[in-house]
């Protein structure tokens, strides 16, 4: 029997800690999805943390739904237009190509080193979808556009 070759990919869920996961190297969309915990689109944005840019996968529609719970933001300390993920995410690398591949035991660690808990009763920002209040006490990952 054949063993399917897998990749290190890194799922934030919001209030849990992150988590190494194994995905199968000829994944497609629906692998991700079950990741993500979600039936709607997916989104990939690719944004850097510490000095390298990952592929950041998450629920395209986050944003609209209820009980908003974040899993990532720009850096908070930077005065600067803020963005903010909510729900699952997985990240994971990217080559020349544009193709998704697995994290290196450095790409984990880097990543590891740039969450942080932040524990505040309610963040309040704008959006594009208007004035959004969040409620954090979990870990994050903070990144940079």
């Amino acid at each position: 029997m054949e063993t399917k070759k897998t990749m290190k990919v890194l799922v934030f869920k919001p209030g849990q800690k992150s988590e190494i996961v194994e995905l199968p190297i000829d994944h497609d969309y629906t692998d991700i999805k079950k990741l993500l915990e979600i039936d709607s689109p997916i989104d990939c944005a690719c944004r850097k943390i510490g000095d390298k840019y990952f592929d950041i996968w998450c629920d395209d529609e986050g944003l609209l739904k209820d009980n908003l719970r974040a899993s990532a933001f720009n850096d908070l300390s930077k005065d600067c237009l803020k963005e903010v993920i909510c729900g699952n995410i997985v990240i994971a690398n990217c080559n020349e190509e544009g193709e998704t591949v697995g994290l290196t035991d450095a790409d984990i660690a880097l990543i590891q080193s740039s969450t942080k808990i932040i524990d505040k009763p309610n963040l309040g920002f704008s959006s594009n979808f208007g004035d959004i209040t969040l409620e954090l006490n979990s870990e994050v990952l903070l990144y940079d556009f």
